[in-house]
């Protein structure tokens, strides 16, 4: 039967044991034919623990990531589209509203695309609020929007609105960070297992062909 990844440390202790209990009944170091000795196992274990510990950190930070990454976009994109509507209403013929993105992506697609039509409604925004005062009879500076977030409306600036992008931006980045470092230690730890596997299998049959059948050692292999 299979062993599952997690049994592979508790028995790389046991194949670390076993080792020093063989060195003690042989009286000298015991290397396998590759070179391996007790010392390159236990490296191999503390490699595969620290792949482990790894995944669990990263599967954390993603988690955490995951979770950032959806709050602020469930604020940023709201707020876009009331902005995207508002001066679309109140300055229809300006140069800004021809500079609005056409649509803008739904609350589930990729982010990366999320924050290009996001900070393209960001640059027309402080645009907005820079044109001189009077230009628009219609148009009230700072320019604000009123969005119903969670149920509640809220009049919202251009520095408010700024914070939830960055926020998506960091919590993109940080998303990112934490896959590469998950997918990595999984291929850290599919070779540390790989690297076990083969050294199990050779010292075993160092073993066998170091100790009679009647020996405990013989007997007790893991």
């Amino acid at each position: 039967m299979a062993l599952a990844t997690t049994d592979y440390l508790p028995l790389a202790e046991k194949f670390l044991q076993h080792w020093s209990d063989a060195e003690n009944a042989l009286g000298k170091a015991l290397v396998l034919e590759d070179g391996t000795t007790q010392d390159m196992l236990q490296s191999l274990k503390d490699a595969l623990s620290s792949a482990q510990g790894t995944i669990t950190t990263s599967e954390n930070d993603r988690q955490g990531a995951i979770g950032q990454r959806d709050s602020a976009r469930a604020e940023a994109l709201p707020i876009a589209r009331q902005v995207r509507k508002g001066i679309l209403g109140v300055v229809p013929s300006s140069d800004e509203a021809r500079q609005l993105p056409a649509t803008l992506p739904s609350l589930t697609e990729d982010v990366q695309k999320q924050l290009v039509a996001l900070r393209d409604i960001e640059n027309v925004w402080t645009r907005v609020n820079a044109l001189p005062a009077g230009s628009y009879p219609s148009l009230t500076l700072p320019f604000t929007v009123l969005v119903d977030l969670g149920g509640t409306e809220d009049l919202v600036t251009l520095t408010r609105y700024s914070a939830a992008v960055q926020a998506l931006s960091a919590a993109a980045t940080t998303l990112k960070t934490a896959e590469q470092a998950l997918n990595q230690a999984k291929q850290n730890r599919k070779k540390s297992v790989e690297d076990l596997q083969k050294v199990f299998l050779a010292y075993r049959k160092r073993i066998r062909g170091t100790f009679p059948r009647t020996s405990a050692l013989y007997r007790s292999l893991p």
